[in-house]
């Protein structure tokens, strides 16, 4: 089934590989090496015909591969001769690149001894290869000229009655897309929803089901639809098709296939005249916004409230057509699906005995239901360049988080990225991401920074991958497995999952290097890897000498003890790599050998915590691109660094041992992104003023002091984390309020008590309407002054979060809690020392998540909930006053030594899921909320015991999760039925603790599932009747008093049968 799917793949991967390779041939590199070393530069010019003729004839054998496996082996050979083409002349590229950088020119390469042996060999061999593939091509008869068929999508799909019986799981996208039909917008006269998913996830399915509810009146309508029709899109894109189309489902008895198109669209108009329609747009792919205008002016007479549901693959296409605010999208119900169901389906299976059909056929099967189908079709119709970057992704397991940012590094590594005009290889792979998102293949996470693909899209990828692709964590591997696949086909490895076993690792990892040809080995970091040290011997590398991509997890490859330590031809042999992982190493230097890698474009090396020195000779890594020295422990970054002058990316965050920077940072003049978060760099250099290409400037949670002058001349920065005013802080106020472009998050640190109101005003943050995410931090200024500098730093109404720290004022400006900042969702306020007095924060009506530390108050009064001004909003006749607090989800309150009382105001926290109490010794038991409808979960450390006492008296019906830490005063837990929700219990470091259950009868709770009970000292391990816990699972004791105990329990049957986990700390005396 593999060698029937290799084809499609194989043609795309060829398709976009040749164009970049007639590039580089004839570079000036290729092109004078051949003739610096007397190759016959009649073979260069063969080799480019024999590809140029190969390539014309591709579309002809796309349409013939599918039936033709002779074909197929065609495409096999062409491919596996481009490979060795390629390899070729990156090696050409990059001895010139060493020469270049080890100062010897290209012109006196025949004094020098070559490192790319047997040249002309090679390339006579490649040739003559070629001639034999396009001696095959023209007995195969493949033809230049033929236009690519796409396999026919079949007929207009029949709306079968589709019954609620049949669906499950959708239940909410049911109800929004009834919503959306029965909803009265009177104001627009169409409204028009997306249906937006992948390829079978049910798009069709639920539009059927919404057509058949309002045709069969199955629900109630309040203004009936006079007309409904279902229009099948698919291939159509010619506004004429699509009219006629129409016209036929609205009024079918006349024939329109003779009439012009101008008074068919004018009939449709007289028949729509005054009329309230529902239509549906099904499975549209390449209708764009002109064939949309000119396709809905029949539509503009029609009676308001008119609605159109159309069902696309594509984001881009639904923006075109939508007029609701999102664009309905249908996730996957796959992964909450039980596991006997996937059982059950035996999707795997099905799959390809579907794609087997749709191969040999060379159409799709009819039937609506089948997923694989609408899959193939979607993957089938992507272009060639995301095809082959598709495919790429099949080395990712199931489920896998993939880091967008580090798979463009992959793309750029493996050459697939295609240069367009000006811009960047990085934008051209964020473009490439978001093709593939608009398509459905990729479901991106909330973040924007990662994303999965489903898991049928993934089984798509593995299989379109063919055997190019080795994934070891599929389980098909075992360890008397014998490597049949490990063909010269296979050109990229991965490895995830504990199912790989030191057998494996091993010894067969030597046969997986003996391949030599292949470009990727992916250790994918998990669990296992860090718990088992499986060492592969690095000289098994050298014969790797065509890799382009190694991440190495140090749990694998332990190498620090020998080629990080002293030369090694295995890492000198790996000149054509250009992505290098060694993130997480125990390794204090950077031998130079890494810094003979010419070729680098990514250099990883995060979290390598014993790595103190970065060597003089990175400046040797011309074309890197990406470089990552975050948490580790460098001290001094090398003048050198400035002449890498392709970097793109620098990071450097988490460097508590870097305190300067050098000033050939200014020389870096295509950075784009320095990232220096939580370093403790004070200053930087005037120098970072010349990075002209500079968008990203992260200096969130540094230690700076001071900001460099003329920072306004970063004209394309969009992103600047932090900005320090004061009176020595280098960039005035003028210079932040220059900075136009700013978006997103920006923290502001005011350092110094003589600032100026007036100058502070000038930040003018009200205009500044990116900025979703604010700091303010307001370090030496107290009392009234503090406040007018805060007041003065107002923001727009639209952020989202809001942090306040170190603010010296003893109340707030207004603006902080009003309730005009509606889309407040997060408030942070930090070490108010000098606070008295909360803002209003319960007026907030968006805020979900609130966290308050460090402040000496004594009191929380109703200030805290309301300002007393009107925070209502008006209907007819009715004025509503919103409870406080009415969204929150997380509150803590922590390092409070002086707050005592705590009001609380009826109706408040309604929604309130966590609670946090910590550090707050003084807090009375008897000012806890009363009533917690939603809580979930509650949390008290360091708190008095009358706290945890008083929770027997209060109603938190919904609570799962109780801790209680560090109460040194708690002698027993608390008297009274605590809800019979209450799931897990913790207590640890209660050194007064004495008992737990009010008595040999009962427990405070009885549905427990997990219970844990560590550094109690005091508390008697024999008092405990934990046979009456009939629902718990789990069981951790440590740190309690076991002294003398010989047995645990002391009598049989004091455990409950439910119990599937126990563990037992320190108890010294308990015999085995």
């Amino acid at each position: 089934m593999a060698e029937l799917v290799a084809g499609p793949v194989i043609e795309a991967l060829i398709s976009a590989a040749v164009e970049p390779l007639f590039e580089r041939l004839a570079s000036t590199h290729v092109v004078d090496f051949i003739r610096r070393k007397k190759v016959d530069q009649n073979l260069l010019e063969d080799l480019k015909r024999m590809l140029t003729s190969a390539n014309r004839v591709l579309d002809d054998a796309e349409k013939k591969m599918i039936t033709n496996p002779d074909v197929r082996d065609w495409l096999a050979k062409l491919q596996d001769e481009i490979h060795d083409a390629e390899d070729l002349v990156d090696e050409i590229n990059t001895e010139a690149l060493q020469r270049e950088v080890e100062g010897t020119s290209l012109r006196n390469l025949l004094s020098y001894k070559s490192s790319v042996n047997n040249v002309e060999y090679r390339l006579k061999k490649i040739t003559e290869s070629l001639k034999d593939v396009v001696k095959e091509m023209n007995e195969l008869g493949l033809r230049e000229g033929v236009e690519t068929s796409r396999p026919s999508r079949g007929p207009a799909q029949t709306t079968y009655m589709v019954r609620e019986s049949d669906i499950c799981g959708r239940d909410a996208d049911k109800e929004a897309i009834m919503k959306f039909l029965l909803s009265d917008e009177g104001r627009q006269q169409i409204s028009v929803m997306p249906i937006v998913g992948m390829a079978g996830i049910g798009k069709t399915t639920l539009a059927q089901l919404a057509y058949n509810n309002i045709k069969g009146n199955e629900v109630a309508v309040e203004k009936p639809f006079d007309i409904l029709a279902w229009i099948t899109v698919s291939d159509e894109s010619d506004v004429s098709a699509l009219t006629k189309a129409i016209y036929k489902e609205v009024n079918g008895k006349e024939d329109c296939t003779d009439v012009e198109p101008f008074k068919l669209q004018e009939k449709l108009r007289k028949v729509l005249e005054g009329k309230r329609f529902f239509f549906v747009l099904d499975d549209v792919w390449n209708i764009n916004y002109g064939i949309w205008n000119e396709l809905r002016k029949p539509f503009e007479s029609v009676a308001h409230g008119s609605k159109i549901i159309i069902t696309t693959r594509s984001k881009e296409i639904a923006s075109v057509f939508s007029t609701v605010p999102e664009p309905h999208v249908v996730g996957s119900y796959f992964r909450s699906m039980p596991s006997a169901m996937k059982r059950q389906l035996h999707i795997q299976i099905i799959w390809r005995k579907l794609v087997g059909k749709l191969l040999i056929n060379a159409k799709l099967p009819q039937n609506d239901g089948d997923i694989l189908p609408a899959l193939w079709l979607s993957y089938y119709y992507l272009p060639r360049h995301l095809k082959r970057c598709f495919a790429y992704c099949s080395i990712f397991p199931k489920d896998y988080e993939i880091e967008k940012e580090k798979l463009i590094l992959l793309w750029m590594a493996e050459d697939f990225l295609q240069s367009r005009n000006s811009m960047m290889l990085e934008e051209i792979g964020e473009k490439y991401c978001e093709d593939l998102t608009s398509r459905s293949f990729f479901q991106v996470s909330r973040n924007g920074k990662t994303f999965t693909m489903h898991d049928l899209v993934n089984d798509l990828a593995k299989f379109v991958s063919g055997e190019s692709c080795l994934r070891l964590d599929d389980g098909s591997y075992s360890e008397d497995f014998k490597w049949k696949n490990f063909t010269r086909k296979i050109r990229h490895v991965s490895c995830n999952r504990p199912m790989i076993t030191p057998y494996i690792i091993n010894n067969k990892f030597e046969d997986l290097s003996n391949s030599k040809l292949l470009r990727t080995v992916l250790v994918l970091e998990d669990d296992f890897l860090r718990r088992v040290y499986w060492f592969v011997n690095p000289k098994q590398l050298q014969s790797m000498q065509y890799l382009r991509v190694l991440s190495a997890s140090e749990k694998i490859f332990r190498f620090e003890d020998y080629f990080l330590k002293k030369p090694s031809k295995s890492v000198t042999s790996l000149k054509l790599l250009r992505f290098l992982d060694l993130s997480d190493y125990t390794i204090k230097k950077i031998p130079y050998t890494i810094c003979m890698l010419y070729n680098l474009q990514t250099l990883l090396l995060s979290s390598c915590y014993q790595l103190a020195k970065l060597p003089d000779s990175i400046s040797n890594l011309k074309h890197l691109r990406y470089l990552d020295l975050s948490s580790t422990q460098i001290e001094e970054i090398p003048y050198t660094i400035g002449a890498l002058h392709n970097l793109q990316k620098l990071l450097l965050r988490d460097r508590r041992c870097l305190a300067t920077l050098p000033s050939s940072i200014g020389d870096l003049k295509n950075l784009r992104h320095l990232d220096l978060s939580e370093s403790a760099i004070e200053k930087l250099p005037d120098t970072v003023c010349n990075l002209q290409e500079l968008r990203v400037l992260d200096i969130k949670g540094s230690w700076l002091r001071e900001m460099p002058p003329y920072i306004s001349k970063l004209k394309l920065l969009h992103t600047l984390t932090g900005f320090v005013i004061g009176k020595n802080s280098g960039s005035n106020i003028e210079e932040f309020v220059a900075l136009q472009d700013l978006g997103d998050v920006i923290e502001i640190k005011i350092l110094d008590n003589e600032i100026d109101g007036e100058d502070v005003s000038k930040a003018n943050l009200k205009d500044k309407k990116c900025i979703r995410e604010l700091s303010l931090e307001l370090k030496g200024i107290n009392d009234n002054k503090a406040r007018e500098v805060l007041d003065r730093l107002q923001p727009h109404t639209d952020i989202e979060k809001l942090y306040i720290r170190n603010y010296g004022g003893r109340s707030f400006p207004d603006w902080v809690g009003h309730y005009s900042f509606c889309r407040i969702e997060s408030v942070h306020l930090g070490d108010l020392t000098n606070c008295h007095q909360l803002p209003p924060l319960g007026q907030l009506p968006s805020l979900k998540s609130l966290k308050i530390w460090g402040l000496e108050l004594e009191k929380i009064g109703d200030e805290f909930y309301s300002s007393g001004s009107s925070s209502s909003y008006s209907g007819v006749g009715v004025t509503e006053t919103p409870p406080p607090f009415k969204s929150l989800e997380i509150l803590e309150f922590s390092r409070m030594p002086q707050w005592e009382e705590w009001s609380w105001v009826g109706g408040a926290f309604s929604n309130l899921k966590e609670l946090l109490l910590q550090n707050c010794p003084k807090l009375n038991g008897a000012c806890l909320p009363e009533c917690l409808p939603s809580l979930t979960k509650l949390r008290m450390s360091s708190t008095s015991a009358d706290v945890v006492a008083s929770l027997a008296g209060c109603e938190y019906p919904s609570i799962r999760s109780l801790t209680i830490c560090g109460c040194l005063e708690l002698k027993s837990f608390p008297q009274g039925r605590l809800p019979s929700s209450l799931q897990t219990i913790e207590i640890r470091e209660c050194g007064e603790l004495l008992s737990l259950s009010e008595g040999v009868d009962r427990w405070p709770c009885s549905n427990l599932k997990t219970l844990d009970i560590l550094s109690c000292p005091k508390l008697f391990a024999r008092q405990w009747n934990l046979g009456m816990l009939t629902s718990l699972t789990s069981l951790t004791i440590g740190g309690v008093d076991a002294e003398r105990l010989v047995s645990f329990p002391e009598e049989e049957r004091q455990l409950p049968t439910s119990l599937t986990s126990l563990t037992l700390e320190s108890f010294k005396t308990l015999n085995p």
